[in-house]
């Protein structure tokens, strides 16, 4: 079980960069000087006892980092125990390679999965990999995404979440020309970067001044940067250019909705904004990039759209990304929020109290309900039930296929009951520690898609933290339930379990 300490990615840079020849008072490195683009974050960490140079006081900066080196510095950092590991079934580890207890415990804890059975240990480890073990190790999630982050990693790709999330924490900003090349291999400076922006973001990582244009004829609310060059709010109230130059243009507004000149949606899709859900496209033609985002509520068309070189857009795709987000329906988006979650509230209370009855009240008369075991949704599998078929769950003995145990992989196959002891109700969620409502809260290895799944649902998420020292927290629980509003009543549409996963 991964045991995080305070300096836990600081310890595991000690490890990786300090080669067993390294002298421990070697600062200041005379191969980083002043003018080296990562001197700052080098000294930090050498300041900090994180990293250490060679006997001949260098640090050599561009030297790569090896896979095996990484798995022995994690093992270190996170605490692992190494007795009593499974063996690991990596074609290239043998009982009598150095690190094989390092590489079991690495494997076990699913932090390192190595390559077509292979480990790989004297292989550099790429900027991909370093994502993935950054997001697998320690709490590193990626937030709602309106557009992606690196034109060279679709999402489809194998790290696109771990670079995503450790892009949303700005530990990594990527190349000048907004690629991430996630198939280089990551030198010592850069994963030093990498680091010391995790260990100490107030220093490292430059958060730029914002500022809050309040529409009050339709009352929205998006925030940007500062330092763009805003136009005027328009004649007749519906918005204003957040961004106004020859070639650049940015404007949040809203209008009444038509259905005649309302966007298609299907050219369209789902995102998650940090107050709600909405939709967004992007068009790239000539040079330019053409973006719009938009919402609609109550018969009102909310929007933040853009037409820009394509240079202006690689160069603040993030602050761009981070302006859409923002975008807020100020009282709608509150009260909704505090209706779903009262909503949600009864819908525990009629778990809690195994009132099936009740609870079938709650299922959306269309759509549903569906129970997921993990943060993964599955559609196509998990089990699904009308609002009539809910009310005699509890009592019936009918054995289902809910999924598959994470780890084990063995099926979860019981009745309802049983299901609902161990994947619903495992926790008091009516009175959980931690509420939120599309915001998650309890971080694991699992992908939550819920909002993917379910694009109209609030999720509403109840948290317990891990009670265990033994397990450090990682005996976390959350039970989270997917709302929608349909006809002017809130129902239930998911059930969602989540805990940590390996």
């Amino acid at each position: 079980m991964i045991q995080i300490r305070k300096w836990a990615i600081s310890a595991c840079i000690a490890a990786l960069l300090a080669p067993a020849t390294a002298n421990a008072d070697s600062h200041p490195f005379i191969d980083v000087n002043s003018e080296f683009w990562a001197q700052e974050e080098i000294e930090f960490l050498a300041d900090e006892k994180v990293v250490t140079g060679y006997d001949d006081e260098t640090f050599r900066p561009n030297d790569p980092v090896k896979r095996s080196q990484a798995a022995s510095m994690l093992v270190e950092a996170l605490e692992l125990e190494t007795e009593d590991r499974p063996t690991p079934d990596f074609i290239d580890i043998q009982e009598d390679f150095h690190a094989f207890d390092i590489v079991a415990a690495i494997q076990d804890e699913g932090i390192i999965r190595g390559n077509d059975g292979y480990f790989l240990p004297n292989e550099a480890m790429t900027r991909g990999q370093m994502a993935a073990v950054l997001n697998r190790s320690f709490p590193i999630s990626a937030g709602p995404e309106a557009v992606k982050t690196f034109k060279d990693i679709e999402e489809g790709h194998t790290f696109y979440t771990d670079i995503q999330a450790i892009a949303e924490a700005r530990i990594t900003t990527g190349y000048e020309n907004n690629t991430y090349r996630p198939n280089d291999t990551l030198t010592r400076a850069q994963f030093s970067v990498f680091l010391a922006r995790a260990l100490a973001p107030e220093q490292f990582i430059d958060e730029a001044e914002r500022e809050t244009y309040a529409n009050s004829r339709f009352n929205f609310e998006v925030t940007h940067p500062a330092d763009w060059p805003a136009g005027e709010e328009a004649a007749n109230g519906d918005g204003k250019l957040l961004y106004e130059s020859d070639e650049n243009q940015i404007r949040a507004y809203a209008t009444h909705y038509m259905n005649d000149q309302a966007p298609d949606i299907s050219e369209y899709r789902s995102i998650i904004l940090d107050n709600g859900n909405g939709y967004y496209k992007e068009i790239e033609k000539d040079n330019t990039v053409e973006f719009d985002m938009f919402r609609l509520k109550n018969d009102i068309e909310y929007h933040l759209s853009g037409e820009v070189s394509l240079s202006f857009f690689e160069e603040n795709e993030q602050e761009i990304k981070e302006t859409i987000l923002s975008y807020e329906v100020v009282d709608d988006a509150v009260q909704e929020k505090a209706e779903a979650k009262a909503a949600a509230d009864e819908m525990v209370e009629a778990l809690k109290n195994k009132n099936s009855e009740n609870f079938a009240s709650f299922v959306h008369p269309d759509n549903g309900v569906r129970f997921s075991p993990y943060a993964y949704v599955d559609p196509e599998n998990d089990q699904h039930f009308s609002a009539k078929e809910t009310e005699g769950l509890f009592e019936e003995d009918t054995e289902y296929l809910w999924g598959h145990y994470d780890g084990s992989g063995h099926p979860i196959e019981q009745d309802f009951s049983s299901y609902y002891e161990e994947f619903i109700y495992d926790r008091d969620f009516l009175n959980a520690e931690e509420t939120s409502v599309n915001e998650r809260i309890g971080q694991g290895n699992t992908i939550d898609n819920s909002q993917d799944v379910y694009p109209e649902a609030f999720i509403v998420e109840y948290y317990f933290s891990g009670d265990e020292e033994e397990y450090a927290g990682m005996d976390w629980k959350s039970l989270r339930i997917a709302v929608e509003k349909h006809e002017g009543e809130w129902y239930v549409v998911g059930v969602i379990h989540d805990e940590w996963t390996i």
